[in-house]
């Protein structure tokens, strides 16, 4: 990109150079004459004279035109030394906070469908086979264009990042990485860990099309999941007192939303209509959290903030908050549904999942094999390679359940 203010200051230079010249030349055609008796002919202003000025105009022009296209290489060639890795150093100490791996030279990684590998400031690619995609705006080095999102690698091509990019495999794909870079977890491994211990509990079950990870959730979902972890469902579905919220007379969230309401867990968004079928945000879902946890609402958080406030009062971590407000779908909703488990009460050193057992919602025995169940899911994807053996024992330790002293 040419910087404006480079150009506007060439014009203003080039038009000064210019009236400087016209003001030079008006003593020789303003000394003498009228109108009627001009000193100097209209033949020799407009063929000689104008002419001149003309030829004058476009060499500065040209020169102006030139002195900015060759600025602009220059910065074009600087951001190629830099995206191609060239400042290595400044990459290391960028991204090597948060990418996992160091490859010196091309490494190949193999990857599946819905595998995606990252990188950074000086990270390069070359998809060798397969069908990748980039997940952000990177620059195709072999012809010169910029690779747009969800554009498709070419084969054999050099791909380099500018900041963070990813590339994503919609089939099995190999590519060649060299500098930083951090293998992506599909939704399927991100979570399924997570799916699997909490589906051992019987705390959550599914939809007749599978887990659908990379779905929204709904405010319905929303609410019958809080009420799962709470271990409030089968009062729910017990309960007989009459919706306010009409648009739930007769679907199958009826009972769970109208429990929900009487205990002050919900509110519509008018007295009779709850909408459930529209999109249900990370901190409305923590709004519920909170509120079944103890904590009062428009008191001590408002529904908008309430993944800040649940952060600050260590239901989740801090690094959960922005990707859970940016896009709430149901992968990131197990894991935070797990996180909640291990969350406390209001006041109290109980935990979620102490009471869950104490109340013989859950059994020690169910607890222990949803731990089993997690592990042996993270144990398949390091084999597969998705994950360092290092960070699958990271993995494994904070699944670990807090069962001590039950």
């Amino acid at each position: 990109m040419i910087h404006t203010k480079r150009v506007s200051s060439l014009k203003r230079a080039v038009a000064v150079i210019l009236c400087a010249a016209l003001l030079a030349c008006a003593p020789g055609l303003a000394s003498s004459g009228t109108y009627a008796d001009p000193a100097v002919t209209k033949g020799y202003v407009d063929d000689v004279f104008l002419a001149g000025l003309h030829a004058y105009m476009a060499e500065k022009s040209d020169a102006a035109t030139a002195q900015i296209d060759a600025e602009a290489q220059g910065l074009i060639e600087r951001l190629k030394s830099f995206s191609a890795g060239l400042s290595d150093e400044n990459a290391a100490r960028n991204v090597s906070k948060t990418l996992t791996f160091h490859a010196p030279g091309f490494q190949a990684l193999s990857l599946s469908a819905g595998d995606a590998v990252s990188g950074g400031d000086g990270t390069q690619f070359i998809v060798l086979s397969g069908w990748m995609q980039a997940d952000a705006e990177m620059i195709n080095f072999t012809d010169g264009t910029a690779l747009l999102y969800s554009a498709t690698a070419p084969l054999g091509s050099l791909i380099g990042c500018i900041g963070n990019g990813s590339l994503i495999a919609y089939n099995d794909s190999t590519v060649l990485v060299k500098g930083y870079y951090r293998p992506i977890l599909p939704p399927g491994v991100r979570s399924m860990d997570r799916a699997a211990a909490l589906k051992a509990m019987g705390l959550i079950a599914g939809t007749n099309n599978g887990m659908e990870l990379e779905r929204l959730m709904t405010r319905a979902e929303g609410v019958i999941l809080m009420l799962n972890l709470f271990g409030e469902r089968t009062a729910a579905e017990a309960h007989t007192g009459a919706s306010p919220f009409l648009d739930t007379h007769g679907a199958w969230s009826e009972r769970s939303v109208a429990y929900a309401h009487s205990r002050g867990y919900v509110s519509g968004s008018s007295p009779t209509a709850f909408l459930p079928n529209n999109l249900f945000s990370g901190d409305m879902f923590f709004s519920l959290i909170l509120t079944a946890l103890g904590y009062e609402i428009t008191k001590e958080f408002q529904w908008y903030n309430a993944l800040d406030y649940a952060a600050k009062v260590g239901v989740i971590p801090q690094s959960f908050v922005a990707p859970a407000r940016d896009h709430f779908n149901r992968d990131r909703m197990i894991c935070a549904a797990y996180q909640i488990l291990n969350a406390r009460y209001k006041g109290t050193d109980v935990t979620v999942l102490e009471r869950l057992i104490a109340n013989g919602i859950v059994n020690r025995a169910a607890a222990e094999n949803a731990y089993k169940a997690a592990v042996k899911v993270v144990d398949r994807a390091a084999t597969k390679g998705l994950i360092h053996k290092n960070k699958a024992a990271r993995r494994k330790s904070a699944l670990t359940l807090k069962l001590n002293g039950m």
